[in-house]
């Protein structure tokens, strides 16, 4: 692997307009939910019980009905939404960090096999996996694939004890097998904060300091916007004009490139996915109380949908504790969830 030196760049960007007035149901934690209660327009359904429940640590589906279960030896595939698993993969330890499927067939994985990390390839749909491992000591954070050799990645680097760690990005033209580090390109160091590239060459980068670095060329080079955020906690980009940023209070828009931003929540967004400038979803993060003698904050979530931008919000459920982990979005429609906590389990979520 070849490594660079990253060095920071930050491009400050006016301010914003408030639009949207949204008043929340309720300001009670049901703390004791786990998974997704009845939520308005949208369907949920409960993926069967998998194999080693006790042992998953990720579940992901990347086609309606076929998805991937790992646990702590094995790759399991299903064809029929998780009615059934096939054993695609063993090892002594197999842990996915991330997952990105350009289509039904290829797919590369992000983890880690006994104690080396490496990228886990497949090409058809699952069934096989070959296993490119890592000449170095930096392991993925975060990856996404435009095509079965072009793609990005954030890694994070650890000095030799161990005490201190950097992170930076890179790319790759053959892959997987070697990457270059992008320079002057910031890293976001917040786990749900992901990145991506599409077939069509558009792509961005969450960076530090509310950094946003997008391309239109495959990563050929990048351009660095910043809504003026302290810090960045979720984002997603449609295109060079269209996008969306989190802080740590807010939620912000822009149309025209950065240019100008208009906010759309007056909370946090533990995840934001736009399936068009107007129609998307927000897991907003509730601080509703604090408790003083044991000083924790007690936060709840709030499932929101947008049909105009976020001008207005449908609610459901009001201020529920998910415990989910990120969605992944097969369509406009159709997405799969996996739960942070025992017990394990994975839902549907539909319209």
């Amino acid at each position: 692997m070849r490594i660079n030196f990253v060095i920071s760049s930050i491009l400050l960007l006016g301010g914003c307009t408030y639009d949207a007035i949204h008043e929340f149901a309720s300001e009670n934690c049901k703390t004791d939910f786990i998974g997704f209660p009845d939520i308005p327009d949208w369907q949920v359904s409960s993926i069967p019980s998998q194999p080693d429940t006790n042992l998953v640590n990720e579940v992901y589906f990347f086609e309606d009905k076929k998805g991937l279960l790992f646990t702590e030896k094995n790759i399991w595939l299903t064809k029929n939404e998780g009615n059934s698993w096939e054993k695609v993969f063993s090892s002594d330890l197999v842990y996915a960090y991330d997952i990105s499927f350009i289509d039904g067939l290829q797919g590369f994985v992000a983890g880690r096999l006994e104690n080396k990390y490496c990228l886990l390839k497949t090409n058809d749909g699952g069934e096989s996996w070959a296993t490119i491992y890592l000449d170095s000591i930096d392991f993925f954070e975060h990856i996404s694939f435009a095509s079965a050799n072009i793609g990005i990645a954030s890694f994070n680097h650890w000095n030799i004890n161990h005490t201190l760690s950097y992170r930076y990005n890179a790319k790759t033209t053959d892959g997987g097998l070697t990457w270059k580090v992008i320079p002057d390109l910031s890293a976001n160091s917040r786990e749900k904060v992901t990145m991506k590239l599409l077939p069509n060459g558009f792509g961005y980068i969450p960076g530090r300091n509310g950094d946003m670095h997008l391309t239109n060329d495959f990563g050929e080079t990048w351009k660095t916007l910043n809504p003026g955020i302290d810090d960045l906690y979720a984002g997603q980009f449609l295109d060079m004009d269209t996008g969306f940023v989190s802080s740590f209070n807010q939620v912000y828009k822009t149309v025209d490139g950065g240019k100008s931003w208009t906010t759309i929540s007056e909370n946090r967004a533990e995840m934001i996915h736009f399936f068009s400038s107007q129609d998307g979803v927000l897991l907003i993060h509730i601080a509703t109380d604090y408790n003083i003698d044991s000083n924790i904050l007690i936060n709840c979530f709030a499932f929101l949908t947008t049909y105009n931008g976020g001008i207005s919000w449908v609610e459901g459920p009001p201020s529920v504790n998910f415990e989910m982990k990120e969605i992944n979005f097969i369509s406009s429609g159709l997405g799969y969830a996996f739960s942070w906590k025992k017990p394990y389990s994975a839902s549907k979520l539909f319209r």
